[in-house]
């Protein structure tokens, strides 16, 4: 049984030679990355830790130690993404936590595997915290060998045995890791890289070259701190490092079992009169960064020396790119996210979106450029100021009504008739007392009584006066139509058999030849409008009509809907048709000019900002 061997006073060197115990073990996988997980918890100093895996289309959370909160589970998955590109990456963790001044997720990428461990680590110390960085890049290489040494091939096995044996003698990456990873300086560290790396490995020079504007420059040389950049033997170098990025795999020369032909290689073997010559290209997210020369005279590198190479110049990559991005001048910088931005945006992945992202650009653009006739709404109703009102000639009573309200009439057709019963009565006395009076003057004529003569003249003058206001009133009592018109109001159920007193409206009458459109329009739009639009009915909305604006009313008016509104009076120009009526209404587009795409879609927004955020 594998045992937990662990503890709160367990020291690093101990959990060191654990990590060692695990490469070799043979548990089970599950048993081995529970223990995999305790032991970078305890090196690391991590409150917890998870283990995550990337599948397919997710990131899954497969094993935790000392029960992480579902938060930190969740911000390491999303953090998990980045390192798998970058190999490790770290953000500050909201969360409180009591015993951590600065918490920090941290999630590496286990070397050669789609295996990932979260830390929970304290970064109010930076030295610790690069620390503890420094240690995840030593011990990332467990679950690769692990799995190497439950293979059956022997010679995996052996090189296993062979890197393990190396972390104890001076090649220990772990020294060089801390060395490098304190300096500040992007050509300091690559100086001291190949400074450290040929005494380590009892190379006669090492060399490094990195991209520089997608060639390979020479960066550092062992033991030299300035060199001739237009001397032969770096010309011949940087030739090297040419070929073997174009070779994209380590070289080593002289090799019988290499079939490649190595131009540059031999050409520079025979220059500096060498024993071996071993070429390692740096990879960074896939792709060559720099090229690292180790020469040896009288001697030549293992297998096993030559993966330690590799293992160490590929897993410090990601230091050397940081420095190197912190060194740039603020041009080169702008320019190098530019290129990438660009590689990034015409290269095949994420195809959909960056069809959708240039798409929307598109639009966004083709929004500053293309111009519409913009128009502006408002509610429209058909009106006249041709309108009669018919107001009764006398007090009476309407006897009857020959309409009803909506109808269509003609000149002088009969509309209403009063009731004329009381009139002729009158009318009927009045001619009784006409002859009364006559009578009496007569007679007062035939007896010389001039002043009884005089008075019933004047009497019969004032009989006949009330028989012609008499026999007007009855003339007045059929009221017609005074043009062609239809009647917009008069109800005939109420009008019929009603008491009226003189004066009072009984009817209003509209003459359709003149009727206009009177449109609504809000405050805001009043100054856009322009002297055209279009117009439809909501009663037959299938037929547009044009219309022409006469003139604004100047004075506002408060609608219940829509507030401050002005009245735009606008006459139809198509000819008028039988079936309109005045109230109708309909819907008007008056016409604003050509305005932008962008412009219609958000004046409303900036307008509203502006009457809300000004000073």
């Amino acid at each position: 049984m594998w045992r937990k061997f662990l503890n709160s006073n367990s020291s690093a060197i101990d959990i060191l030679n654990e990590f060692k115990i695990l490469k070799n073990s043979q548990i089970d996988e599950k048993e081995f990355f529970k223990l995999y997980l305790e032991a970078c918890s305890f090196l690391c100093k991590s409150e917890c830790s998870i283990l995550l895996f990337k599948s397919k289309d997710d990131i899954e959370h497969k094993l935790s130690y000392n029960k992480p909160s579902d938060n930190f589970i969740q911000n390491a998955k999303n953090l998990a993404l980045k390192a798998l590109e970058n190999n490790f990456a770290y953000e500050r963790y909201d969360e409180n936590n009591a015993n951590l001044d600065s918490p920090y997720i941290f999630v590496f990428k286990n070397y050669k595997q789609d295996s990932l461990i979260a830390l929970l680590l304290d970064k109010s110390s930076q030295s610790q915290f690069n620390e503890m960085l420094v240690r995840t890049q030593l011990i990332n290489d467990t679950p690769y060998l692990y799995f190497l040494k439950n293979q059956e091939t022997k010679n995996q096995i052996d090189t296993l045995e062979n890197v393990n044996t190396s972390l104890s003698s001076t090649k220990n990456p772990l020294e060089l890791f801390n060395i490098i990873i304190h300096k500040d300086n992007f050509k300091l560290a690559l100086l001291t890289l190949v400074n450290e790396l040929s005494f380590r490995f009892h190379c006669s020079q090492v060399s490094i070259g990195w991209i520089e504007t997608k060639k390979i420059k020479t960066k550092a040389v062992s033991s030299i701190e300035s060199f001739e950049k237009n001397s032969d033997t770096i010309s011949l170098l940087e030739e090297l490092f040419e070929e073997v990025a174009l070779q994209n795999e380590t070289l080593v020369y002289p090799n019988e079992d290499i079939s490649l032909a190595l131009y540059e290689s031999k050409e520079y073997f025979i220059h500096k009169n060498i024993t071996q010559l071993v070429s390692i290209p740096i990879h960074h997210k896939d792709e060559i960064c720099g090229v690292l020369v180790c020469e040896m005279i009288d001697d030549e590198l293992s297998s096993h020396d030559i993966d330690l190479l590799k293992l160490i110049v590929n897993q410090i990559s990601p230091w050397i790119i940081n420095l190197q991005q912190n060194d740039e001048f603020i041009h080169k910088k702008i320019a190098r996210k530019f290129v990438r931005f660009i590689e990034n945006t015409f290269s095949v992945k994420y195809t959909g979106l960056k069809f959708v992202v240039a798409s929307l650009l598109i639009l966004l653009i083709a929004s500053f450029i293309i111009k519409v006739d913009y128009k502006i709404d408002g509610i429209s109703t058909i009106e006249t100021d041709n309108v009669t009102y018919i107001s009764a000639p006398y007090e009476g009573m309407i006897d009857d009504v020959k309409f009803s309200e909506g109808d269509d009439v003609l000149k002088d057709q009969l509309l209403i008739e009063l009731n004329t019963n009381e009139l002729k009565l009158k009318a009927n006395e009045s001619k009784s007392n006409i002859i009364k009076y006559t009578q009496e003057a007569e007679k007062a004529r035939a007896t010389y009584a001039l002043a009884d003569m005089k008075i019933a003249l004047s009497k019969r003058n004032e009989t006949k006066i009330a028989l012609e206001r008499v026999n007007y009133y009855i003339s007045q009592s059929k009221i017609k139509a005074p043009y062609d018109g239809i009647i917009v109001e008069g109800d005939k159920t109420k009008l019929l058999g009603a008491p009226i007193n003189k004066g009072d409206v009984i009817l209003k009458i509209a003459k359709l030849g003149s009727m206009y459109l009177k449109i609504k329009v809000n405050e805001r739009d009043i100054d856009n409008i322009m002297s055209t639009g279009k117009f439809i009915f909501l009663s037959r909305p299938g037929k547009v009509y044009t219309i022409t604006v006469d003139k604004i009313i100047p004075i506002a008016e408060v609608d219940k809907d829509e507030g401050n509104i002005f009245v735009v009076k606008a006459f139809i120009n198509d000819e008028q048709q039988s079936w309109w009526r005045p109230g109708m209404s309909g819907i008007a587009k008056l016409d604003a000019g050509e305005r932008t795409l962008f412009w219609v879609a958000t004046h409303r927004l900036v307008d509203f900002f502006r009457i809300y955020i000004w000073w």
